[in-house]
């Protein structure tokens, strides 16, 4: 009897816990169309959420591949928008952001269109929020992507981000 009680009370426990996680705030809905320069990239800092948090986005466009980073450093973004957007050359090791975080986008026959996603399953990923974050659309050779093209890149954004409330 007292071994059914405990594990009573440990589902609850669990249950309240992961509902707490569950009730989260959205504190960046953004479904918008952009034009990422050519040989640059399009930022949208994320600076709602404190504490932790989940992220979720899909980028699409119909004119050739691009990469997405995602900087939880400044640092690190700083040096990103320098070497894009000075004329300066790229680092030797060019920071590439969260690493789970970061895709470069594939073709997608279905859509008709390069798609980068994360997380690939259509859910959230995880993340802990003790600063300011980026997001970053690229269209520079700054990555693995070199577009080859020299026009602006039309896309469609699609963020998310989430704050836990417990």
């Amino acid at each position: 009897m007292r071994r059914r009680s405990f594990l009573a009370a440990t589902a609850m426990g669990a249950t309240a816990g992961v509902s707490g996680c569950l009730n989260g705030e959205v504190v960046v809905s953004l479904s918008t169309t952009e034009r990422v320069p050519s040989s640059q990239g399009w930022t949208r800092a994320i600076e709602e959420p404190s504490g932790s948090g989940e992220l979720s986005y899909t980028v699409r466009s119909e004119r050739h591949r691009f990469e997405i980073f995602y900087f939880e450093d400044e640092q690190a973004y700083r040096q990103y928008q320098r070497a894009t957007r000075v004329d300066d050359e790229a680092p030797e090791n060019p920071p590439a952001g969260v690493e789970s975080l970061r895709s470069v986008a594939i073709e997608n026959s279905e859509a008709g269109a390069y798609e980068a996603k994360v997380p690939r399953d259509g859910g959230r990923t995880s993340v802990d929020f003790d600063q300011t974050h980026y997001f970053v659309v690229d269209n520079s050779e700054y990555g693995e992507v070199t577009a080859g093209e020299t026009a602006a890149l039309p896309v469609s954004i699609s963020l998310e981000v989430v704050e836990d409330r417990f």
